[in-house]
């Protein structure tokens, strides 16, 4: 049973009031729509439900299917049992996209036609292999029917693959179109050098190289100890000058020779937040330093081979 001051604080996101009534309401418009899709709701999210605790003196608070998002609902794929994620959205908030109401959060690999927001809110990981149990979608750290804590695994004995997400912003180009030309489309990353105090259209390509450059320098150079290896990299792909940041396939090789010249040691590392205490960083380097002994022990590679 989970302490009742994490399980309240756990469940404040489902307290706010008009917001959630109106996509719980939607949702339920839109449940059979799913179903017929091949996706099913949460019980809370269907035509009749009745509140479990209804007429009993459970605290509906504290029950998984009271936890929820005023923008995100999970579902379940019945057809081999997989759950997804449900994003609402409004047509009026992102006129370029083709979906409505409800976008499937599928995870899509990085097409290279397409462009766009590339920041630290739209790169995740597919992190369904670390957890041996179903993990709740708002609160990951407990399990999907919030009954107890989730276990995982580390990253280093279950390889994860990332993925950029969110095409709202998006656009596709011809791939013979060497140089496309596109107005400034303002994405989260509002330091975009060729922006500022200009709409003149320019080659969105160096642009996604800044937002990826700045999002790696700002998410872990600047913020942890221990990535001085990086900046030399990042300092070229978050040039002012559009033309002379370097395009992916230098990119990608440049860090491929960089990551080859880092000793085993190096790679096995803590990464460590600067705003972490003395204390808490002694006691995490211990536990991270006997973790890695035992890694090394069974043989594992620092950084393990991205999976298929």
């Amino acid at each position: 049973m989970l302490p009742r001051a994490l399980s309240v604080w756990l469940a404040r996101p489902s307290r706010s009031s008009a917001l959630v009534k109106d996509v719980q309401h939607r949702s339920r418009q839109y449940a059979d729509f799913l179903k017929d899709s091949g996706y099913l709701l949460r019980p809370r999210y269907t035509p009749g439900w009745v509140p479990s605790w209804k007429g009993t003196k459970k605290d509906g608070f504290l029950l998984s299917h009271t936890l929820q998002h005023s923008a995100i609902l999970d579902a379940t794929r019945p057809s081999d049992g997989t759950f997804v994620t449900l994003k609402v959205i409004k047509q009026t908030d992102h006129p370029h996209s083709k979906l409505a109401n409800f976008s499937l959060l599928n995870l899509c690999g990085l097409i290279l036609p397409i462009t766009g927001d590339c920041m630290h809110l739209n790169t995740m990981m597919d992190a369904s292999k670390l957890y041996t149990d179903a993990f709740h979608p708002i609160h990951p750290i407990m399990k999907r029917d919030f009954s107890g804590f989730a276990h995982f695994k580390t990253r280093t004995t279950q390889p994860v693959k990332y993925y950029f997400i969110d095409f709202g912003l998006s656009r596709r180009y011809d791939p013979s179109i060497a140089q496309p030309l596109e107005v400034p489309i303002w994405g989260g990353d509002k330091e975009v050098p060729e922006f500022q105090n200009s709409n003149r259209p320019c080659d969105p390509f160096p642009t996604d190289i800044f937002y990826i450059g700045n999002m790696i320098k700002k998410d872990f150079v600047e913020s942890h100890h221990r990535f001085e290896f990086m900046k030399d990299l990042l300092a070229d792909m978050t040039q002012e000058d559009p033309s002379k940041r370097p395009n992916i396939d230098e990119v990608v090789a440049r860090f491929e020779t960089i990551r080859k010249s880092l000793t085993p040691l190096k790679l096995r590392s803590r990464v460590v937040d600067k705003q972490e205490s003395t204390v808490g960083e002694a006691f995490r380097t211990v536990l991270h330093w006997a973790r890695q002994l035992g890694y090394a022990a069974r043989r594992l590679p620092a950084i393990p081979p991205p999976p298929p």
